[in-house]
């Protein structure tokens, strides 16, 4: 997978201090008042970033537009309640073709799984509602087996014990990965393979 463009290669930390400079808890969707703020804040900043993060930057919060190809491989739903991380994989994912659908807890992403057909999901397995990652993944189940759906789960967590792991195995997920150094190389790997 040495074809992931360097530009989603963003410096998280950099990235954090954008989100909390601007009063965004990176756990939430951010409110329309929280994005205003941010454009305000990164315009402040931007004399003071180095030139090497200044791109990365610009492309993972969209201020350029996003050159997609012209051809959509498959409609991949991405549910997780860290804004870095949708964003994040919103780029890489259109970046490589793919059209994204995002989403940031349980009962958003069930909305969306009800009026459109997905190829994946990538799921977190932490979710901050009573709806958690595995309430999302059994009625996710649920409805593929119902349906016969074409539809792999790929869960990913940053903490993940080995019976969490076994369970996701057992309940659906095609796979299960780790965010890691190189968790969105893995990403793409898994979503080619399944």
């Amino acid at each position: 997978m040495d074809n992931i463009p360097e530009k989603v290669n963003v410096n998280y930390n950099l990235l954090k201090e954008l989100f909390l400079s601007a009063g965004i808890k990176n756990s939430i969707p951010p409110t329309e008042e929280e994005l205003q703020q941010l454009v305000l804040t990164i315009r402040e900043k931007l004399s003071t970033i180095e030139k090497d993060h200044f791109e990365p930057i610009r492309n993972l919060l969209a201020l350029d537009p996003i050159e997609r190809d012209e051809k959509v491989k498959n409609n991949i739903l991405v549910v997780d309640d860290l804004v870095m991380v949708t964003y994040q994989l919103s780029i890489l994912l259109s970046k490589m073709g793919y059209k994204v659908t995002l989403a940031r807890s349980a009962p958003e992403a069930i909305s969306h799984f009800k009026s459109h057909l997905f190829s994946h999901v990538l799921m977190d397995l932490y979710l901050p509602e009573k709806e958690d990652g595995l309430f999302l993944l059994s009625s996710l189940k649920n409805k593929i087996d119902m349906e016969n759906l074409p539809t792999k789960i790929i869960v990913m967590s940053g903490t993940a014990n080995a019976s969490s792991v076994e369970y996701c195995l057992n309940n659906g997920a095609r796979t299960f990965v780790e965010k890691n150094d190189d968790w969105k190389k893995e990403i793409l790997r898994c979503i080619e393979k399944c």
